[in-house]
């Protein structure tokens, strides 16, 4: 049985291949992924572009979206959250809400206004979600493992017999205008918006996988061995061909595409009855296929098994079956030559531009070839030259029968003279069916001539290898031009000219114009891609084509004219590369890598054959960029509304901004440039970076400004842009600022103040130790000075004691001497310090010293316990007595004076009595310690005086009969 179905299958695949021509898929280049870092996307079931431009992705790992480059998860995006299960169908309203079809009994959720719902009831729908279509009404219909169902008002209907249908497995839906179209695993069903009701059209032995209906009306199905077919259609004249179909779209230009499951994804044109495959070796991620879409920008998406791929239509032409191509020049009535490790091709219009018919006439080792204005090409091999006429070699012979098998190049000027060069021979030149050498003037310091060109004056030029010009007049003037002239290359790699703009010269350093005897440059650091230029030609529009190294980039004149005038102006260069279908980048195997065919297309010679440009189209398709926009902003990792003015939380210390233009085909060639107003005053190029960072912005209004530049490099004039701004914290405010002024105003005030008092204090300490001065001078010196004066009375009353009591003089005044320099030293120290350490002997001292050469005796009284204290305290004591002692005896003329010294528990007190009459009483605390000043004030009171000592708020009062007072 198993060999029978074998049979059976390969006679089917047979008959099919037999009436439909199957070749790999060209005009396209594959791109894929899988993922990112961080992402894995699994199986891609379901696609959907929004009205943004961005490409929603329902994988097995959940919902993305892309917009070229990253894949982002949908929670990043919205509030809320999808479940854990695979995402397998999208649909989007025409108000940009996203319907969300989930597997294993998921349900159908809803993305709208940024927040994730669930739409439908609970274990309401445990099988799959297969699709959602909608119809002109705008009715959301979806296809469910259990059968078909109907948005109604907020519930999901199903939709049973009463309406025509089953409850079949529905697997796909599309709609066309007002008609609904159902694939199932019982056959196809169709409702019209007139009948109302659903109709079995089709069935079939296997289930319908998906369905579509084209420009024409046709409606076509795919299952899971006849690959696809047209509903309605006889079988036995149905292109087909033996395949599992999966899902099938039609692009814009009608063309039908069917992925398959393990057999890769097919273009079926049925115009030309042809199928184009391309698999997992073209490029495919898998060639297990579940959907299919065509963006806005033609490109055809292909989610797999493994993951996403892209088909970018090539906007080049490139054919690489040629061989090895070195040349390539124009012929007559639109028929183009090349010269290819083959032989000679031919290669002429055909049914379609991008496939010329193409004739090879073989001949070995082909160096160059060039094809006149009579039809003739001239073909220079390594076994001679000669030329094709009628599809036959005409060999040229050589004067000396030695064949030219080093030509390197060949032109023919206007009047139809065919020039060439021999590496080994020199220059040559064919007229009128002769053949002679060109002598080049012995004067010119030339090398070997390299390349050979004729313009449109008739002037012959040639490049020698050393980079200097010839040039040949069509009156055999010879010129030559070099660095003298301005030409700046080691070596020239090509000619082009026309009536408008004259010569054009491209090699080693850029691009080189001729005007009059002179050459201006172009250089690569006036904007062009690469310093090496590999050959030229121009188009109808007036644009220069040049072959760089990496790519094929055209030049507006205007603007080579206008930097060529300024040179600190750069150029803008638009350039077309492999990833636009460039066969290979371009190389210089032969001399002539470049022309203009007869209708306006450009032919380039590359790397793997060649390219063939048509300007417009390539123009209009490789300069696209897409609407650049502020997508989203991240202010401390928390992402914040963009859509709507508002101000930044209070405290923002780093602020990111994402931003994107929509470009699903060469989004990595986009660069962006930014700035942020109220920031910055100059524009920060960001290359193809995506997003801009500030940190630490301060508190004021903003307004973010970005652009792209499209893939050419010209920036757009649309910008997109952001106003925000970013709220003060509490100490950012005015309010703040005025407390702080306060706060510091006030700080200056107290500090002034204190400032003052302390001026103060320091002048008060001043006066404090000048009166100190004045007591301590009046208490010791000056008290010894009267005794001294009272004993030198007494030596002048008592001659005859003289000696006895001039000696004790002297000793008192050395004792006065010796106190005064106590006193001195005790100031500086601060404190008053006793000559004796005991306050008891110190009084009798002061006593005796006070009553001698006095008829005065001094008697000293002590009551209680007597005790240490402070030595301040006894020192001012001691000074107190002193001052009293010396008055009472100097003013009272007592006969005797008491000094009663009581100490009591916690005071000491002093009294001090004339002839039992109280003449000082003091009492201080026995703990002090700091230094008791003492203030004395005289007051006359009648026939006496009372004077008052005062000691830290110890007052002492003594009362002096005036007479008594000298």
């Amino acid at each position: 049985m198993a060999l029978v179905l074998a049979v059976l299958a390969v006679l089917v695949t047979a008959d099919a291949v037999a009436a439909t021509s199957v070749r790999p898929l060209s005009g396209y280049t594959v791109s894929s992924w899988s993922g990112e870092d961080g992402v894995t996307l699994g199986a891609v079931r379901a696609m959907a572009q929004d009205r943004d431009g961005y490409l929603w992705l329902g994988t097995s790992s959940g919902l993305f979206r892309f917009d070229g480059l990253h894949f982002v998860p949908v929670e990043s995006l919205a509030g809320g959250s999808l479940p854990r299960l695979p995402v397998r169908a999208l649909l989007f309203q025409s108000d940009g809400a996203l319907w969300i079809g989930l597997g294993d009994g998921g349900g159908i959720h809803q993305l709208a206004a940024g927040q994730l719902r669930e739409s439908s009831q609970p274990r309401a729908l445990p099988g799959n979600i297969n699709g959602f279509a909608r119809d002109a009404a705008g009715t959301i219909w979806v296809a469910h493992d259990n059968g078909l169902l109907q948005r109604t008002g907020d519930r999901w209907t199903p939709v049973g017999a009463e309406q025509g249908m089953t409850a079949d497995r529905v697997l796909h839906l599309h709609t066309s205008g007002e008609t609904v179209v159902a694939a199932t695993s019982s056959g196809l069903f169709l409702r019209t918006s007139t009948s109302g009701r659903f109709a079995h059209v089709d069935g079939g032995d296997e289930p319908l996988r998906s369905s579509l209906t084209d420009r024409d009306g046709n409606i076509w199905v795919t299952d899971s061995t006849r690959g696809y077919r047209q509903v309605g259609v006889d079988d036995r004249r149905a292109p087909s061909l033996a395949g599992r179909g999966s899902e099938l779209l039609a692009d814009h230009r009608g063309r039908l595409w069917l992925g398959t499951v393990g057999q890769g994804l097919w273009l079926i044109d049925r115009a030309n009855d042809t199928l184009e495959r391309v698999t997992l070796q073209a490029g495919l991620m898998s060639d297990g296929i579940w959907s299919l879409l065509e963006d806005r920008e033609g490109n055809i998406w292909v989610g797999t098994h493994e993951g996403l791929n892209r088909l970018s239509r090539h906007i080049v032409t490139p054919l690489v079956d040629l061989g090895i191509t070195s040349t390539i020049s124009r012929g007559i009535a639109g028929v183009m030559w090349a010269a290819s490790s083959e032989g000679v091709i031919r290669l002429s219009p055909g049914a379609s531009p991008d496939t010329p018919t193409r004739k090879i006439f073989p001949i070995a080792g082909v160096r160059t070839l060039h094809a006149d204005a009579r039809g003739k090409v001239w073909v220079a091999s390594r076994d001679g030259l000669s030329w094709l006429s009628s599809g036959r070699f005409t060999a040229i012979p050589s004067p000396s029968g030695q064949p030219f098998t080093r030509v390197v190049s060949i032109t023919s000027d206007r009047r139809h003279a065919v020039w060439f060069a021999d590496a080994a021979r020199g220059l040559w030149r064919w007229t009128d069916e002769e053949l002679r050498p060109y002598p080049l003037p012995p004067s010119s310091s030339v090398s070997r001539v390299r390349i050979l060109h004729s313009d449109v004056e008739g002037t012959v030029w040639m490049a020698f290898e050393d980079g200097t010009l010839g040039a040949v007049s069509e009156s055999g003037a010879f010129a030559t031009y070099g660095r003298g002239a301005g030409l700046e290359h080691e070596a020239i790699r090509g000619f082009y000219d026309d009536t408008k703009t004259g010569l054009w010269v491209v090699g080693s350093n850029g691009l080189s114009h001729r005007v009059g005897n002179r050459f201006q440059t172009l250089e690569r650091d006036q904007g062009l891609p690469a310093r090496r230029v590999l050959g030229l030609t121009g188009d109808t529009d007036g644009g220069l084509w040049i072959a760089f190294p990496n790519g094929i980039g055209q030049l507006a004149r205007s603007e080579i004219a206008r930097t060529l005038a300024d040179p600190s102006t750069r150029v803008h260069v638009r350039v077309v590369d492999t990833s636009h279908g460039l066969a290979g980048v371009p190389t210089t195997l032969d001399t002539h890598t470049a022309a203009r065919a007869d209708d306006g297309r450009l032919w380039f010679v590359t790397g793997r054959g060649l390219t063939i440009i048509e300007p417009r189209r390539a123009l209009a398709k490789a300069n696209s960029s897409g609407r650049v926009r502020v997508e989203a902003a991240l202010v401390d990792g928390v992402r914040v509304s963009v859509g709507r003015r508002e101000p930044l939380p209070a405290g923002a210390s780093r602020l990111r901004i994402d931003y994107t233009a929509l470009n699903l085909t060469s989004p990595d060639r986009l660069r962006f440039r930014y700035r942020l107003e109220g920031f910055e005053t100059d524009w920060q190029d960001a290359g193809p970076r995506r997003q801009a960072f500030y940190t630490n912005l301060r508190p004021r209004d903003y307004r973010f400004r970005v652009q792209v530049s499209d893939t050419d490099g010209v920036w757009q004039e649309s910008l997109a842009e952001w106003s925000f701004s970013v709220a003060p914290v509490f100490y950012q405010r005015p309010g703040f600022y005025l407390l702080c002024t306060l706060g510091l105003a006030a700080a200056l005030a107290t500090a002034w103040r204190l400032r003052l008092r302390q001026v103060r204090r320091e002048f008060g300490l001043v006066l404090a130790e000048r009166a100190r001065l004045s007591r301590e001078l009046h208490d010791t010196l000056l008290q010894n000075m009267v005794g001294v004066a009272l004993k030198v009375d007494a030596v002048a009353q008592a001659p005859e004691q003289a000696r006895a009591q001039l000696m004790g003089v002297r000793r008192d005044i050395e004792d006065s001497i010796a106190e005064a320099r106590r006193t001195i030293r005790n100031m500086r120290a601060g404190v008053p310090v006793m000559t004796t350490g005991d306050l008891i002997v110190a009084l009798e001292d002061a006593g005796a010293r006070a009553t001698s050469g006095s008829a005065a005796r001094c008697r000293l009284v002590v009551r209680g316990t007597p005790y240490r204290c402070s030595p301040a305290v006894e020192g001012e004591l001691l000074r107190i007595a002193q001052e009293a002692l010396g008055n009472a005896v100097r003013h009272g003329q007592p006969t005797e004076v008491t000094i009663a010294l009581s100490f009591e528990r916690s005071v000491i007190a002093l009294r001090i009595t004339d002839n039992g009459r109280g003449f000082l009483e003091t009492t201080v605390p026995s703990g002090h310690f700091g230094l008791v000043t003492m203030r004395e004030r005289a007051e006359h009171l009648g026939g006496h005086f009372r004077l008052t000592t005062s000691q830290r708020g110890t007052e002492v009062e003594a009362t002096i009969p005036a007479t008594s007072l000298s």
